[in-house]
């Protein structure tokens, strides 16, 4: 059993007739769902970028997902989801077979919170892992620690539009991930020992949920992807690809992650030394896609803005219809732009040659971060965003 258990959720469950679900067909998804349409459309543009997402980063070691969709139960209240074989205490679950989560509520009531996003993504992963990884009778399983550290690794991603921006750092993840690696190893409230903690298996694990089980599994993995440029990608993907075709989880790990001189000591170190700083890019990149995500679309659809004011203050920022995103989503990214400008970042909207509108937001400390979305026969290809330091 897997599920992402909200260790601070207190709810009070009570019984009530069970829901009526409509079905809403995606690409990659059935849906089942009573929320209202337009959080339904949403729910299915995201799962459907959340699987590319997906299937983009796993290309090395995975394979496709096919032509048969996978089911996803979403549920406006938490009784029903748990009538239905949600835990009390979680906002969602993969059982090995379909996907459940609870629409989470912002405290304004008018939003679904972005905790529901990441129990999906973190969820989601499971269940792509075993249509194309392992499990699900297709391979080896891939071991606790990183299955359930990609899934953290996927969980904290954030939906831009055109993409996920993944790789993010939350400021109060990073200061437990910190305190954790800092703490001297043996002691209470540190790692627990790497050879000690790749060895938990399933029945460990989900004998005891606990959230610095969940911190470790993701620093390991976001380690492993990002750390020193990346060096040590190549490892963990042979790492993931000889487990998948059934390898001896041991044996693979000792031929590979297990041979990398000092993992545990790199590892730690690496962490103790991650600023803010690590936090404050991703989710600038973040803020910039999105933004040029809704320009592009505007562009598309031949509506023309003359100032990221003017962009920022628009209420109906119309896309091609069939590349329809919700208006919740701009409105986060204008909100996350106010606060960044109000630090002293700038934003500015140019155009590139082709009249394709550009994003340039300049952070305090000179950097310059700019979004270009790809525009071609009246649709957004794609956005681009890439870091200029000078």
């Amino acid at each position: 059993m897997r599920c992402w258990v909200v260790l601070s959720m207190m709810f009070a469950v009570s019984a009530g007739a069970t829901p009526a679900l409509r079905t809403v067909e995606t690409k990659y998804y059935t849906i089942h769902t009573d929320l209202p349409d337009i959080e339904a459309r949403e729910a299915g543009v995201r799962v459907t970028a959340m699987v590319n997402e997906y299937a983009r980063r796993t290309g090395g070691f995975a394979g496709t997902i096919g032509d048969k969709r996978l089911p996803l139960y979403l549920y406006s209240k938490l009784e029903d989801y748990v009538a239905a074989g949600g835990l009390p205490n979680s906002a969602g679950r993969y059982d090995g077979e379909k996907l459940m989560a609870v629409a989470l509520r912002r405290p304004d009531d008018r939003t679904i919170s972005l905790a529901t996003w990441h129990v999906v993504q973190h969820e989601g992963f499971h269940q792509f892992a075993d249509a194309v990884i392992g499990g699900g009778g297709k391979g080896g399983e891939i071991p606790m620690w990183a299955n359930e550290g990609l899934g953290e690794y996927f969980g904290e991603a954030l939906f831009t539009g055109d993409g996920f921006e993944v790789g993010l750092v939350p400021v109060a993840r990073l200061a437990r991930v910190r305190k954790l690696a800092g703490t001297p190893a043996g002691a209470a409230g540190a790692f627990r020992p790497l050879a000690e903690f790749v060895a938990i298996d399933r029945a460990a694990w989900n004998k005891q949920i606990a959230m610095p089980n969940y911190d470790q599994a993701w620093a390991i993995v976001h380690f492993l992807i990002h750390a020193d440029g990346g060096r040590f990608q190549k490892v963990f993907t042979t790492f993931l690809t000889d487990v998948g075709k059934g390898g001896d989880v041991a044996t693979v790990y000792a031929r590979t992650l297990g041979a990398i001189p000092g993992l545990e000591e790199k590892c730690r170190a690496w962490w103790a030394g991650q600023g803010e700083v690590t936090t404050n890019e991703g989710y600038a990149r973040a803020t910039v896609a999105i933004l040029a995500s809704f320009a592009g679309r505007a562009h598309a659809s031949g509506q023309r803005f003359a100032s990221f004011d003017e962009l920022v203050r628009a209420t109906d920022v119309k896309t091609p219809a069939d590349q329809w995103l919700p208006q919740t989503l701009f409105q986060a990214g204008v909100n996350q732009s106010a606060k960044m400008r109000s630090r002293g970042d700038a934003f500015v909207l140019g155009r590139a040659q082709d009249g394709t509108p550009v994003i340039q937001l300049t952070l305090k400390g000179g950097k310059a971060i700019v979004g270009r979305p790809t525009v071609k026969d009246g649709r957004v290809e794609g956005v681009e965003v890439r870091v200029v330091t000078k």
